[in-house]
């Protein structure tokens, strides 16, 4: 599918075919992005607006789609509250929901050991388990906004940079599987002793 127009648009609950392409990942109502204009959220945003973004500064929103979930009858789509300061001092500045298939960029001068890059994708969900992220439990539905651009990008939510595609956007940065997350877990969260014997235990 060609998107031809800026649009917004919403897609059902029900698990009928749809034509909209996009990814699964998104943010909830009532995230905070920053904008041109200061900081606004998600929802308000309408195509054209222009968002402030890691790799290319503001950039104008192409498409937005708002997804409903019935958690009822797919429950495993519940949002991941990752809490204020859970990845260091203002990371994030206060607490982000996030699809649990939401990648979130962590960065850490160790990484390129472990994984050859010094930033790294990981999903939401993989996060899990870890004091400050945590599932979201007692909902019956949410509404998830996803933004699309001109290319891939890296917005801010509370100063922690999330991954929002396009659809099937390439990036540069290595996206984790659930065991590497472990990984760069440790990585961040233990002394240079404990990260030497961890890699000398990986080759």
């Amino acid at each position: 599918m060609t998107q031809q127009t800026i649009t917004t648009f919403r897609l059902p609950a029900s698990k009928g075919k749809t034509v909209a392409r996009l990814s699964p990942t998104g943010l909830t109502v009532g995230t905070a992005l920053m904008t041109m204009d200061g900081e606004r959220y998600v929802e308000d945003l309408k195509p054209g607006d222009r968002v402030l973004t890691k790799d290319y500064g503001a950039q104008k929103v192409k498409c937005i789609a708002f997804r409903d979930v019935d958690l009822t009858v797919s429950p495993e789509r519940a949002p991941v509250l990752v809490h204020a300061n859970a990845f260091g001092a203002q990371l994030p500045s206060r607490p982000v929901f996030l699809a649990p298939d939401q990648r979130i960029a962590l960065r850490h001068r160790m990484f390129d050991q472990f994984f050859g890059a010094r930033e790294v994708l990981v999903s939401a969900r993989d996060l899990i388990g870890r004091d400050a992220v945590t599932p979201v439990e007692g909902l019956t539905s949410i509404t998830y906004v996803s933004l699309v651009f001109a290319r891939h990008q890296l917005l801010y939510c509370g100063n922690l940079a999330v991954d929002l595609g396009p659809f099937a956007g390439v990036s540069t940065r290595p996206s984790l599987s659930a065991s590497d997350a472990r990984i760069a877990l440790g990585v961040m969260s233990e002394g240079p002793q404990t990260r030497e014997s961890r890699r000398s235990a990986l080759h």
